[in-house]
């Protein structure tokens, strides 16, 4: 018996129709790693058929990555991915084939050969994202304030102690995360463990989050982006929810204008 999955499927931690998933493929040589790891696509259909090895098919928009020149043999290895609020799930699929699909666009047919097995590690999506970013030093009164609200991890240091550390430095991203983001700084930023607050807006969304500065480096560029920095929020899981998908529609942008 075979036919769509139903839409409940997402109530049990399943992957959907539409939704967000990320493809790992294995490399012939095991020693050589993934020959493809954790690169967007989505879930373009799903299809229930107890004649299968697991009893599923998905069929997810065929991935770009580099050296992705040939398809892999039918059989390879690989991995759905998709993190939750709960964890990384990563469910064991085998590459079947490659086929077209509607208006154009292809798709590869994996099938499930396992349970999806749920791993506590957080896995953050990085993408390269060049935004509009600024950092407010935080003072002690604030840093308190914010572990009063509930902040689940280690905080930063309390303030600065060196008068000459600015108020507020602005830049660009160069990648975000859900747990942090990395920047370019015309002026040199706030040092290591610093307590600031990172602002910026994603897709539309205002978002001002409790961070640590993680490292501090001189890019040795003389174009106006002389400093390089990290930042760790304090508390990912609360805008985890909001950022994740804006992550991963960016990432399925850049990868459908074939920029990636």
């Amino acid at each position: 018996m075979s036919g769509a999955a139903s839409s409940a499927d997402s109530l049990h931690g399943m992957p959907d129709v539409n939704d967000l998933v990320r493809v790992s493929v294995a490399g012939g040589d095991p020693s050589e790693g993934p020959a493809a790891d954790s690169v967007p696509t989505r879930v373009e259909n799903v299809v229930v058929d107890a004649a299968l090895p697991g009893g599923r098919r998905y069929m997810i928009a065929s991935p770009r990555y580099r050296g992705d020149s040939e398809l892999p043999a039918p059989g390879t290895r690989c991995t759905l991915e998709w993190p939750t609020a709960q964890g990384l799930w990563i469910l064991p699929v085998l590459f079947a084939g490659e086929e077209a699909a509607r208006e154009g666009l292809r798709v590869w047919l994996v099938d499930t050969v396992g349970p999806a097995q749920k791993t506590e590690r957080r896995s953050y999506v990085r993408v390269a994202w060049s935004l509009p970013v600024t950092l407010t030093t935080m003072s002690a009164a604030e840093v308190r304030m914010a572990v009063a609200g509930g902040l689940q991890g280690p905080t930063m240091v309390a303030e600065p102690t060196d008068e000459s550390v600015p108020d507020t430095v602005t830049g660009h991203t160069s990648d975000i995360s859900e747990g942090g983001i990395r920047m370019l700084l015309a002026a040199p930023p706030p040092p290591a463990d610093l307590g600031v607050v990172v602002h910026l807006e994603v897709s539309g969304e205002r978002f001002d989050l409790p961070s640590r500065v993680r490292w501090v480096r001189a890019t040795g560029r003389a174009n106006g982006q002389q400093f390089e920095a990290a930042v760790a929020f304090d508390d990912p899981d609360r805008h985890g929810d909001r950022l994740r998908p804006l992550l991963f529609a960016e990432q399925l942008r850049i990868r459908r204008a074939g920029l990636a």
